[in-house]
């Protein structure tokens, strides 16, 4: 069921805040002045309007149920005396899924799958994992941070689609033994790139279909025989894929029960390995300056002609840094 005001539901929100007496607690009461009052060390009015409302969205009057259509097809055969094989396709249609748009910061999905929409501003961040530009959104002042009045409707435009395919054997040995198992293949396409009018930070990955989002395999073995002295063995072998890092398009995969909120690939986990190597870009005009001192680390030479060098803040061990005596420059560094 649709439930708008779901107790359990965690609803967060980010806010500037400035440590102003340096005790590592952030402390304000709401609606103190952040700019003004000294002990005000919380932004409030970066708050949403209706932040702390049980209901932070309603339905709209027209929303009807999400469902799915579903689809199989599958044939078995005896191909020898006591062995048999069977193989099914699953296919499954989202429909009618659940959208949730702010009617407060209204805009528009073009064609092309950009967005219009003037209550934001494109802001460019970098990723951790291979460097390259991510395109994000941020609100272009106070006034649209605060301006919130969701509205939970259906999008015709949204698509998911299911697909599976298991292979399972069933075989009959000597002496009561049996031997049977299977695969089974899957994939969950979605495309969520229509619900980014009121918030275009939905944009990155919503098309999942240029995702590269791989087929996974499972495979399931058990055996069963007897030995001697009505004496049965038995054996399982078992093969899963591994979890799904990040966050699905349409959570749990299911049309019923859809993520409203998070952008798609906020729960990426990357495991980063002890040999990885960081690069630090960092430009030095200065022939006599001995010291800089950068985020804890430390860059220091004893004379203007020598070579920097680099302490790290966050592990023990020094390395020198690519700098020709006599140069009053350098612009990146490996270590």
């Amino acid at each position: 069921m649709y439930d708008p005001a779901n107790a359990l539901q965690v609803v967060q929100t980010g806010v500037t805040w400035n440590d102003k007496n340096k005790d590592n607690i952030a402390q304000g009461n709401k609606g103190c002045s952040f700019t003004t009052d000294a002990t005000c060390e919380i932004n409030f009015a970066q708050v949403p309007a209706n932040f702390g409302v049980l209901a932070l969205s309603s339905p709209d009057p027209n929303v009807t149920r999400p469902y799915a259509d579903a689809y199989n097809v599958g044939v078995t055969r005896e191909v020898f005396r006591g062995v048999s094989l069977s193989f099914d396709w699953y296919r499954s249609y989202g429909k009618n899924l659940l959208e949730r748009n702010n009617i407060l910061r209204p805009g528009t999905y073009n064609g092309n799958g950009t967005v219009t929409n003037a209550s934001y501003r494109p802001v460019t961040v970098f990723s951790p994992i291979d460097g390259h530009a991510i395109t994000m959104y941020d609100t272009v002042s106070v006034a649209a941070t605060t301006a919130v009045k969701n509205v939970d409707g259906n999008d015709t435009n949204l698509t998911q689609q299911y697909d599976g395919l298991e292979f399972n054997f069933s075989a009959r040995l000597p002496k009561g033994g049996r031997l049977f198992g299977g695969t089974a293949t899957d994939r969950t396409i979605a495309n969520t790139c229509s619900s980014a009018a009121t918030n275009p930070n939905l944009l990155n990955y919503c098309d999942q279909t240029q995702s590269g989002i791989p087929w996974r395999t499972q495979l399931k073995l058990v055996a069963t025989y007897e030995v001697w002295w009505q004496i049965r063995v038995s054996g399982a072998l078992q093969s899963l894929p591994g979890y799904v890092l990040g966050t699905p398009a349409l959570q749990a995969g299911g049309a019923g029960n859809p993520n409203l909120t998070s952008v798609s690939g906020l729960g990426t986990a990357w495991t980063v390995a002890p040999t990885t190597t960081w690069r630090l870009h960092l430009t030095v005009h200065a022939s006599s300056m001995s010291a800089i001192t950068a985020r804890g680390s430390s860059f220091a030479r004893s004379t203007p002609s020598s070579r920097w060098r680099y302490s790290p803040a966050h592990r023990p061990g020094r390395s020198s840094l690519p700098m020709a005596a006599g140069s009053d420059s350098w612009t990146a560094a490996t270590y």
